[in-house]
């Protein structure tokens, strides 16, 4: 009787409806595996008892890791613990799958990780099906399909990238001068005064010179 293999998968719980699609498409093409989320853990059990004997039970490790701007601590506590129960002969895998362009966690920056695109999730497939034992003809056939599927899933749910700005309007400008009393430009050197409403945050002063010979001095940054 082949023996099932176990398999945590680490994830967000804001990612579970992904993580969810993304094991029904590595479920349909495998066999003698089990995959484990916390999900599963029954109302009023021990959940952090639960999911450290989940860990130590386990064969491999799947960490998804979708979304480096949210808060993977206790992932990353998972992963940790994983490598500490992890035999040193390599037969207890650890895969990081992450979007392209997104570096992998720091603590895993010596793991090779999975980055979402065709080739390397084909990669990650024939080692994954290797580890878990898959000796089904058909699984293997239809690994560049499942490849594609995976790939197609991540895209879909990619989350939005937002362009940033560190000041928001509005912007006020006025002359330093009144109309009684204008500028001398006879040196080359004009003062103009920069007043800066309505941003984000909290009050500071600064002063800020241009190599054009400008000068904008004493301008008040007000955050809200």
């Amino acid at each position: 009787m082949i023996e099932t293999k176990r398999i945590f998968v680490s994830h967000k719980a804001s990612n579970g409806k992904i993580v969810s699609d993304m094991l029904n498409i590595l479920k349909s093409g495998m066999t003698g595996v089990e995959f484990f989320l916390s999900e599963q853990i029954e109302p009023g059990d021990n959940w952090r008892s639960d999911i450290v004997k989940e860990i130590k039970s386990a064969d491999c490790l799947l960490l998804l890791y979708l979304d480096p701007d949210q808060d993977w601590s206790w992932c990353m506590f998972e992963a940790g613990l994983f490598s500490a129960y992890k035999p040193k002969n390599g037969e207890k895998r650890l895969y990081c799958i992450q979007y392209p362009g997104s570096p992998p966690p720091d603590p895993l920056s010596e793991i090779q990780t999975t980055s979402a695109t065709p080739d390397s999730m084909k990669i990650f497939l024939k080692s994954f099906y290797h580890t878990t034992g898959q000796t089904d003809p058909k699984t293997w056939a239809d690994l560049d399909a499942t490849a594609s599927r995976l790939v197609g899933l991540l895209e879909q749910c990619k989350p939005k990238e937002y362009e940033t700005a560190n000041l928001r309007p509005s912007v006020l400008l006025y002359p330093a001068w009144t109309a009684a009393s204008p500028p001398d430009c006879s040196a080359g050197q004009s003062s103009q005064r920069l007043a800066l409403g309505s941003i984000r945050g909290g009050h500071r002063k600064s002063e800020i010179r241009l190599s054009a010979g400008f000068r904008y001095g004493s301008a008040e940054n007000e955050y809200r």
